[in-house]
């Protein structure tokens, strides 16, 4: 994969409102930011918090706030990984 440009910001739009309780999930699919749909786009810029895996492409993370904490939670071969019930939890903890 090589580098993305820098992300531009999203055209004015009906973009639904991220609000404090919700969870969005957002796939990355195969990694590649041009398959990301706009409303993703939207909630990662909108997201005060990204919890993300360790597969997630830097430039798939660029689009998001500056000031948005961002929290590893990958699943990676060969290192101690965090299970789904931990990661559940983590959500529902962030979103209250």
């Amino acid at each position: 994969m090589t580098d993305s440009p820098p992300p531009r910001p999203l055209p004015p739009g009906d973009w639904p409102e991220l609000r404090p309780g919700w969870v969005w999930l957002v796939g990355a699919g195969p990694g590649d930011p041009g398959l990301l749909t706009l409303h993703a786009l939207n909630a990662l810029g909108q997201a005060d918090v990204i919890v993300h895996d360790a597969l997630v492409a830097p430039a798939i993370l660029a689009w998001a706030s500056p000031e948005a904490e961002r929290i590893d939670m990958g699943k990676r071969g060969g290192r101690a990984s965090p299970k789904q019930g931990e990661i559940s939890a983590l959500l529902v903890e962030l979103a209250r």
